[in-house]
């Protein structure tokens, strides 16, 4: 389903803008989740990563006009790496441009990492993420955009009608997707992303961490089976597609294993502990492929649950190796 261009190619920005979020590509679903909580009191405007691509040439004339003038407040989710890639370097210029024209108050930054910009000083930062969620966050940028005197535009039922007609259409577009060639593909694409990502976070923890000996490799299965491993722990990642043509049967794999002293006996084993599948699925709004968690792995249904990124995954069970290694080494 094409998102809808205007003359200039890019996705035309709303006439009015409340509150505008900036944010790094792996963040969006945080960025819904505050969206969705936000919408029946503000006109909320979040950049979908295609959209950005779509952006193209005019990319920073639009955001510009969106981050600088355009709307009555900007929403940063800051986290380290924030202003170092592509889009959010032009998005943080903008942003700072915002500043000096119209001061900080009409900027609020809520960190999730508990870093801050340097442009930012300490009584705009909000460090309650982690600690409160995304409903007292929210209620935070609401109250700053009292705070700054800015008048909202909610929702109007025309505005709800044409949203539900929205996503209903990027339902069924997404129903199609897994039960077609594209759905194939689209899963074997992702899982490269993930392996490629996956090399990578290992490199830079052997690099932090060398004692705890990880170590990235491809195993038994050819391409499609990845091994992490650590001093007395390891995980694997699999993608497993049954079905040439479409993935409703297809999982994403995930198994945890450590290294256990046998009773009574003086060596170690390598056990399974725990295991996980995941669903490839299309995240219509973002049209990037997510991975699902099933309950019944052998379900062709798709999962109701929040899906997650490549990169979200991967740093979750990297996270729990290093602490089961850890845990391990301590006890020796």
């Amino acid at each position: 389903m094409p998102i809808p261009r205007n003359s200039d190619s890019h996705p035309p920005i709303p006439d009015q803008v409340d509150v505008a979020f900036s944010l790094l590509a792996g963040d969006s679903a945080i960025a819904e989740e505050l969206e969705a909580i936000l919408r029946p009191r503000f006109r909320v405007f979040v950049w979908k990563e295609q959209q950005r691509d779509l952006a193209g040439k005019n990319g920073v004339a639009t955001f510009t006009e969106l981050y600088e003038r355009r709307a009555q407040l900007v929403v940063v989710l800051y986290r380290e790496g924030y202003g170092q890639t592509k889009w959010t370097r032009i998005e943080e210029t903008a942003i700072t441009s915002r500043i000096l024209e119209r001061g900080s108050r009409s900027v609020f930054v809520v960190s999730l990492d508990g870093t801050k910009p340097s442009w930012l000083s300490g009584a705009d930062l909000y460090l309650g993420w982690e600690s409160y969620g995304a409903k007292v966050a929210a209620e935070a940028i609401g109250n700053r955009f009292q705070d700054i005197g800015a008048t909202p535009h909610p929702e109007t039922v025309l505005d709800r009608a044409a949203r539900a007609e929205e996503e209903r259409q990027g339902y069924e577009h997404a129903r199609i997707w897994r039960s077609s060639m594209q759905g194939v593909e689209g899963s074997r694409d992702e899982f490269r992303q993930l392996a490629q990502y996956l090399a990578q976070r290992v490199d830079e923890i052997a690099v932090k961490a060398p004692s705890f000996e990880v170590r990235f490799s491809r195993e038994g299965h050819g391409s499609e089976y990845l091994l992490v491993q650590a001093k007395y722990a390891s995980f694997s990642v699999a993608l497993d597609n049954p079905i040439a043509n479409h993935v409703l049967a297809a999982a994403l794999i995930v198994e945890e294993s450590e290294m256990r002293r046998q009773r009574g006996l003086p060596y170690w084993e390598n056990e399974q502990i725990g295991g996980a599948a995941f669903a490839p699925c299309l995240d219509w709004q973002s049209d990037a492929v997510v991975w699902k968690r099933r309950s019944d792995p052998h379900s062709r249904e798709e999962p109701r649950r929040p899906g997650q990124r490549s990169t979200e995954l991967v740093d979750f069970y990297l996270d729990r190796l290093i602490q089961r290694s850890s845990r391990l080494l301590n006890r020796g």
